[in-house]
């Protein structure tokens, strides 16, 4: 949402939910910061909190296993099941992930303060199928399960894309993206997302839109588009991916009218993106087709719920 929004829409909607719960006084990042963290609670108050003024890479056992347990329970009412290898298990891997955190502020530095405004907590736990991820029951908490293949740019990705849906839930909490939730999760009205190219419910291929253009302008603007990705497919693959899925949803008007105005605005924004990455691209090489062709859902499951 950085690049698809901007800086000023990416806050404002932080902002203005948090407004109730700031002080006049504090004006500063750390007084935004806790006053976001007042407005999580009041929406979500099972989840644990942080007391860091930045992110928290979580250690502490028992509030890493109710994360995972909020998590699993998450999963079972959507269209992933048995997540987490154990629920009662978890591994802390996160050395590495303090390493790219701060490789992550060396790039980009405004990239990295939103990141550290809207992240509360970062948590580890085993999964054969995913990589991590996000749920709107637990806005400002990420899940990570990094894998040996993955280099710096598959851990900056990840970053970039677990935050995007943080920032989309954000969004929706003012806007509202959809019409009809009970209608949104009828299989007739699925549609195939952008990134794990399976037939998803219109907010998993919603999010998948927003979270694959954001992570395509990055590559476009900071990163660079990575020969042998492990996370994200090659760069090529995942536009025309994003541009089908836009297509799906226009071209379906029973899908189309489960949209708010606001849910339209943003995929409208998206299309404008991708039609500016498209001249600079080229169809996809057979290299990348190869690269691509070793690609499965559980290597693109990098979003738990989203």
């Amino acid at each position: 949402m950085l690049r698809t929004i901007g800086i000023k829409g990416s806050i404002e909607n932080l902002l203005l939910l948090s407004r109730p719960y700031a002080s006049d006084k504090d004006i500063s990042f750390s007084g935004l910061k806790r006053a976001y963290k007042k407005f999580l609670f009041h929406v979500q108050p099972t989840v644990p909190t942080s007391s860091h003024d930045s992110v928290e890479l979580l250690r502490d056992v028992h509030r890493t296993k109710t994360l995972i347990s909020l998590f699993a329970e998450k999963s079972r009412l959507d269209d992933f099941d048995h997540i987490f290898s154990n629920e009662a298990q978890f591994e802390a891997h996160l050395e590495q992930v303090e390493l790219h955190l701060q490789k992550l502020k060396e790039i980009d530095d405004q990239l990295y303060s939103l990141f550290s405004l809207v992240i509360n907590i970062l948590f580890s736990g085993p999964s054969k199928l995913a990589n991590g991820g996000s749920s709107s029951g637990a806005i400002g908490c990420i899940w990570i399960n990094s894998r040996p293949t993955w280099n710096s740019q598959d851990f900056l990705e990840f970053f970039i894309h677990e935050m995007t849906h943080n920032l989309i839930f954000l969004d929706e909490y003012r806007y509202h993206h959809y019409t009809d939730y009970s209608g949104m999760f009828l299989e007739e009205n699925y549609t195939t997302s952008a990134i794990l190219a399976k037939r998803r419910p219109l907010d998993k291929v919603f999010h998948s839109i927003l979270v694959s253009t954001e992570v395509l302008l990055s590559r476009r603007d900071i990163l660079g588009n990575p020969e042998f990705p492990s996370l994200h497919p090659p760069t090529s693959i995942m536009l025309n991916k994003t541009i089908e899925a836009i297509d799906s949803i226009e071209n379906n008007q029973n899908i189309h009218i489960l949209l708010t105005p606001r849910g339209k605005e943003l995929i409208r924004v998206c299309k404008e993106h991708l039609k500016e990455i498209c001249p600079i691209l080229s169809l996809p090489s057979s290299r990348e087709l190869a690269a691509v062709s070793d690609f499965n859902d559980a290597a693109f499951a990098s979003n738990l719920i989203y």
